[in-house]
Formats: C-alpha cells, sequence, structure tokens
C-alpha cells in the first residue's frame, strides 16, 4: 500500500518527467511528426521552385552541372529527414534511440544544408538558403518535439556552429566583409535558438505541471467516470505496469474530519474482502495537499441499472445468475461483521472478466457499517439514517442502530424486483413518501404486476421485502441457495452470458457513455419541503433530535 508519505517522496524524488512508456510514446509519435512535416515542407519547395523555372521557361539551366548538384545536396537533405520520420513511425524505439534520433537528425540534416551552400556560385543564395532552411527546422522542432530546455539548447546550438563554421570556406558577397556575413548569421542564429529553448523550456514545463497534477503516487488518472456516495471515480492508470485502474477521490465538498474517517474506512474495509464479486482493492494513499484516494480494479462494464435501460426487464434466470454472485460476496462481508447498508442497482456492476460474462461485483462501500467496531459510531451510529431511498429497509428508517446483515437482504430484494418488472418495488413523490410505504405497504407480488412469474422466485423476493427482519432469510448464503432452488426459472447459464455479452456489450457500453455524458449535471427534484433529492441518491439524514422508534 502507498501511504501519504510515499506518495510526496515520489513526487518531490521526480523533479523533471522521466522517459518512461508514455513519454518515450509521446517523444517518438512527435518525432515522427516533425522529420514528416519538414520532409514533405522541403519537398513542396523543392517541387514548386522546379516548376517555376520551366514555366519561367528556364528548364535548361536545370541540367547544368552546378544545378544538379544542388538539386542532388537538397534532395539529400529531404531524404534524411523522410528517412529519420520512416524509422520513428515504425516499431517502438527505446528511449536512447530517439534521444540520439531528435538532436543527430537535426544535426545532420543541417551539415546536409551546408553541402547545399557550398554549391551555389552566388554567394547571397549561398548563405541565405541554408540559413532559412535550418532556420525553419530550428522553430519547427521546438513546436513540435517534447523537449528539455538543455536538449533543445544542444541541437539548436549545434546547428549554429555548423552553418557558422560552413560560412567561413563561401566566398564574401561583393563589397562586404567576410567577418560581418559570419557575424550576422551566428547571431540571427543564436537568438533564434534562444528563442526555442525557452519554448521548449516552458512547453516541458507545462505538461510537467499537468501531468504531476493528474499523477496520485505511482498512479495518473484519464477521465472520469462516475460518482460514488462518497466521492468521484476515475480511469487511471499504473504509470509502472500500465494497468488499468479506477481511482475513486474524496470530493472537495466532503472534506471534513468525519468525511475523510469514513473514506479510509472504505478502502480498508472493502480491501479485507477477498471474494471475487468484491470489487478488488490494489492501493491506498493521501496526496500532499490532503487529497485521499484509493485504487481499484477497472472493470468496464455498466451497472444494473445501465444493464435494464439498455435491455429492459431481465429474464429471471439471468436475475438469479446474477444476484447469486452478489450474495455470496455479501455473505463473506456479514461473517465478517460488515454491513453494506447501500446496496441498490448503480452499486452492483455486471461485466466481462476472464472470457466470461454477466460477472457481478458489489462495489461502493462507502456506508459500510462494521459490527465490531466500537470505535467510530459517529462514522455509522444510530443517529445518522444512511442509504438510498428505493432500497433502504424499514429498520434502516426507523432504527438505524439495529440494521444487521438482513437489511442488506432487504435492499437486494428490491433489486431484484427492479430487475424483474422495471420498476421498484415502491415509488413516490418525496423521500417521506417513499420511506413511509417501505414502513407500511406490502408489495405487490410479482405474479400481479406482471401477469406471470416463477412462483419460487415470486416468494423468494416477497419474503426479502418482508417488514420485520425476523420473517427474511437469515443470512446472505442462505438467499442465494434459495434463487439457486428456483427450479421453475428457464436457467442462465455461462455460455449464454458469454454469448450476450459478444453480441450486446459493446453496444451497451457505448449507451452507458452516452445516458452518463447527457446525465453529467442531473437536476435534482424536490418535495414539498423544499428538499432536494434525486430518486436513486444516497441519502444522509441526522436523526439525533428525534427519539428512537421500536426495532421490529
Amino acid at each position: 500500500m502507498l501511504s501519504g508519505s510515499s506518495s510526496a517522496s515520489a513526487r518531490s524524488s521526480a523533479p523533471a518527467i522521466r522517459f518512461r512508456e508514455e513519454a518515450r510514446a509521446l517523444l517518438q509519435r512527435r518525432l515522427a511528426v516533425f522529420f514528416g512535416a519538414t520532409s514533405g515542407a522541403l519537398l513542396v519547395i523543392l517541387v514548386t521552385s522546379l516548376a517555376i523555372a520551366v514555366l519561367a521557361r528556364h528548364g535548361a539551366a536545370l541540367l547544368t552541372a552546378p544545378m544538379v548538384r544542388i538539386l542532388g545536396s537538397y534532395a539529400g537533405v529531404i531524404v534524411i529527414l523522410g528517412a529519420f520520420g520512416a524509422v520513428c513511425r515504425g516499431r517502438a524505439l527505446p528511449e536512447r534511440a530517439l534521444l540520439g534520433i531528435d538532436v543527430g537528425g537535426l544535426l545532420l540534416a543541417t551539415a546536409g544544408m551546408v553541402v547545399v551552400g557550398f554549391q551555389f556560385g552566388d554567394p547571397h543564395e549561398a548563405r541565405a538558403t541554408p540559413f532559412m532552411t535550418v532556420l525553419f527546422l530550428i522553430v519547427a522542432r521546438a513546436s513540435f518535439v517534447p523537449s528539455t530546455g538543455r536538449r533543445t539548447a544542444a541541437a539548436s546550438f549545434g546547428c549554429t556552429i555548423l552553418i557558422t563554421l560552413g560560412t567561413f570556406p563561401l566566398p564574401p558577397i561583393p563589397n562586404g566583409s567576410m567577418y560581418v556575413d559570419i557575424f550576422t548569421t551566428s547571431r540571427n542564429l543564436a537568438l533564434v535558438s534562444i528563442l526555442a529553448t525557452l519554448t521548449s523550456r516552458t512547453l516541458y514545463g507545462l505538461r510537467r505541471e499537468v501531468l504531476q497534477a493528474q499523477k496520485l503516487g505511482e498512479y495518473v488518472l484519464d477521465e472520469p467516470i462516475g460518482q460514488g456516495g462518497m466521492g468521484m471515480v476515475f480511469r487511471a492508470h499504473h504509470a509502472l505496469l500500465r494497468r488499468e485502474t479506477a481511482i475513486k477521490l474524496l470530493q472537495p465538498e466532503n472534506v471534513g474530519e468525519a468525511a475523510l474517517h469514513r473514506f479510509e474506512r472504505e478502502v480498508q474495509v472493502t480491501a479485507r474482502l477477498t471474494h471475487p464479486s468484491t470489487v478488488a482493492i490494489y492501493d491506498y494513499g493521501r496526496t500532499p495537499d490532503g487529497v485521499f484516494y484509493y485504487a481499484m480494479e477497472y472493470l468496464d462494464g455498466g451497472d444494473l441499472e445501465d444493464l435494464t435501460q439498455f435491455a429492459g426487464r431481465l429474464p429471471a434466470g439471468r436475475v438469479i445468475f446474477l444476484l447469486e454472485q452478489a450474495c455470496r460476496a455479501l455473505h463473506e462481508a456479514h461473517r465478517a461483521s460488515l454491513i453494506h447498508r447501500d446496496v441498490k442497482p448503480v452499486n452492483l456492476l455486471v461485466c466481462e472478466r476472464g472470457g466470461e460474462g454477466d460477472v457481478t461485483k458489489v462495489l461502493d462501500f462507502g456506508l459500510v457499517k462494521d459490527l465490531d467496531d466500537q470505535t467510530s459510531p459517529a462514522l455509522t451510529g444510530a443517529a445518522v439514517l444512511t442509504g438510498t431511498p428505493l432500497d433502504m429497509s424499514p429498520e434502516a428508517i426507523t432504527a438505524p442502530d439495529t440494521v444487521d446483515a438482513r437489511s442488506d437482504l432487504y435492499a437486494l430484494g428490491a433489486v431484484a424486483y427492479f430487475l424483474l418488472t422495471g420498476e421498484p418495488p415502491f415509488r413516490g413523490a418525496t423521500v417521506v413518501e417513499i420511506c413511509a410505504r417501505h414502513l407500511h405497504s406490502i408489495p405487490q407480488p410479482l405474479s400481479e404486476r406482471l401477469g406471470r412469474a416463477p412462483i419460487g422466485l415470486d416468494a423468494v423476493v416477497l419474503r426479502c421485502l418482508a417488514k420485520v427482519p425476523a420473517d427474511r432469510f437469515p443470512d446472505a448464503g442462505t438467499l442465494g441457495d434459495a434463487l439457486r432452488d428456483c427450479t421453475d426459472v428457464a436457467p442462465w447459464t455461462s455460455r449464454d452470458a458469454r454469448v450476450w455479452w459478444a453480441a450486446n456489450g459493446a453496444a451497451m457500453r457505448a449507451q452507458r457513455d452516452a445516458r452518463r455524458a447527457a446525465e453529467a449535471t442531473p437536476a435534482p427534484s424536490k418535495d414539498p419541503a423544499g428538499t432536494s433529492f434525486e430518486a436513486g441518491a444516497t441519502m444522509a439524514v441526522n436523526l439525533g433530535d428525534r427519539a428512537p422508534a421500536r426495532p421490529s
């Protein structure tokens, strides 16, 4: 596990961007663009110059020996640049080779332009053509290639030295001084080299700041992918292992001592669980500026709400296949005296893993209650009603200090009801109305809601939704067994799951992304009392001033 101090150490020991894989790949791509673009630009200049000469009826002059040598030398520079571009567009090259190509390619092209200058009989052209071409190369490199200021200075001033040395053997300009010519050429290229160095240093520094701002320990944030009960979730990757990861951050508006403790408990609690249907935790820590985070496995699927948005009501066999896995994960948590307290469709993810489809993962233990933990009652104690109204058990409403594993089973029954019917067991215009129906209303049997439903599964779901905890299944393992024993249901097999995901997985993920983008800033509803809420959102209400109700 990374600690906050190790994260700070990682930052302080890396003042400059090292060429790890992402930096190496970026450098190779930019070098390919630089060499390709400059060779193409010089080729355009060569071709258009030839065309102008032909149109001006000077084509015969192109066949003279001096002109052939000039054109050949100039074409040689184009070939040099194009060859380096082709190499960079090929297989991945090591960092050392790319650094050599970067500086060496520019110096070699400059040497080629010195040779071009030697071919001109006109002293003006002998100086102007190499000077303008190398000036173009220096500026283009500073724009395209990510480079430290030191490397840009070495390449640019190296070109300046080569051009200056190449000016000595040239004949002086009539009525001019050779030393004045050399000084003017060197001064202008030196000024351009200084500007190129400053440009590279600035761009490189900005890129470094962006990467450091996106970096948490050894993880680099890529893009936001969702929001949980306690914070934002980002797709990220490990800088060394290149493993895709999901990073959860505590949102700034949630910062507070209690929130920080709860967030830390979330990762510590989840890390204790090992069932394959519980999301795996890789790492956690705190940044130097106090942002708490943890890294978990990245699951490119969708939650059960995404699945029903795409596929509609699910067949009974598939509901059993999915929820039985969730039962096994919750059973492990319950045996460790951990109650989830926020089981709902968006906290049950379904995805492909290891070539298998419909793999269920239980997410977001942010509201978990540790029955063995008596040291932090303020975090999950009796005075706070927490959960999601549509899936909240009666005792979680009336006496949240009495909730146990059977409260999670009630919520799982509400999830099953939603998957089978496309509707939650109870709806209401306000939070109070929804909670009242959980307390006093009997859910409509599946057979009545759907017209026909498997008798065994109907009984299992209604037993989960019993008002009195003692009337429900005693534990999640027993509920999983009961789901498996529903023999009047057409089975959903692993092969069915693989076939479905092969045919529909990509389309479901695309619809998921589009829907989440559209709902990035949902408009909250308001109850008559003015309380802002969303029907599927987690709710936390302070009940400290209310008299505790008698537990069911």
